[in-house]
């Protein structure tokens, strides 16, 4: 987001904009919701504290976690064959794009405490 041509101030160019109106449209917490409900169905469990997190553990130690931002999706995981299950079972009920591997993740700090 940029700052209109005529609101900066000189020698304040760290300041922010505060939005008046969110950003997304409210089909995404309709998409959350629907998202929420499959991914329960399928046995993955949402983690405490963070609720776009989700997690299901599987034999001999193996697990699929992944985490939704808006309408991103990160998936991690040991196994890739079983991250490769876990997309094809996704894109048969959303209609998804996969990206590929992530080259940089960005967390809020206050979750990496």
């Amino acid at each position: 987001m940029e700052e209109p041509y005529d609101f900066e101030e000189k020698g304040n160019n760290h300041l922010l904009c505060k939005l008046k109106n969110t950003l997304f449209e409210p089909s995404t917490k309709a998409m959350y919701t629907k998202f929420d409900s499959f991914i329960v169905s399928q046995n993955y469990i949402m983690t405490i504290g963070y609720h776009c997190q989700y997690v299901k553990y599987f034999s001999k130690g193996n697990f699929i976690l992944f985490l939704l931002y808006v309408d991103d999706m990160l998936i991690v995981g040991e196994d890739v064959n079983m991250i490769h299950k876990f997309k094809v079972e996704q894109s048969k009920s959303f209609d998804m794009k996969d990206l590929g591997h992530a080259k940089h993740i960005f967390m809020c700090e206050k979750y990496l405490q």
